[in-house]
């Protein structure tokens, strides 16, 4: 069996600050000499969050210069929406997170006893579509119609 990897302090330093600065995993494991392998399972034994996946979208698309303007999404995104920059890409990721939190609430409210049609119609309202309404009550998109029509 291969001998594990090892890790100093300054090694486990730099893998935190590089992966919160949403670095690739290889660009991480050329800078420690380890395998992309190594430097993933580390991450995991840290217990570092998972990165948001539309950060890394826009870091691929736009390059690691919005990072400039922060860390979180909504920075990035907001920078982005005044830069002009990609704007149809902001809105759309914009429009996804409005939907996520549309879900959400409507979860909370069915969960809260509140009549589900109601939430399902001002779920509807902010912006959720009818088959993730479907998808997160466990109806069909059709009967999601129906109760938004009745």
């Amino acid at each position: 069996m291969s001998e594990l990897p090892t890790y100093t302090e300054k090694d486990i330093k730099t893998l935190s600050r590089m992966y919160a600065e949403y670095w690739p995993v290889a660009e991480i494991a050329k800078k420690l000499g380890k395998t992309e392998r190594a430097i993933t399972t580390k991450i995991h034994r840290l217990g570092l969050p998972q990165r948001d996946s539309i950060i890394i979208r826009l870091i691929n698309f736009h390059g690691r210069e919005i990072l400039k303007w922060g860390s979180d999404r909504e920075s990035i995104l907001m920078a982005l929406e005044a830069k002009g920059a990609a704007a149809k890409q902001a809105t759309i990721a914009l429009r996804n997170q409005r939907q996520v939190a549309a879900l959400d609430y409507l979860l909370y409210e069915v969960a809260q006893g509140h009549d589900r049609n109601m939430a399902i119609r001002r779920a509807r309202a902010r912006g959720a579509t009818m088959p993730q309404i479907g998808r997160a009550v466990g109806i069909s998109k059709q009967a999601v119609a129906v109760i938004l029509r009745g």
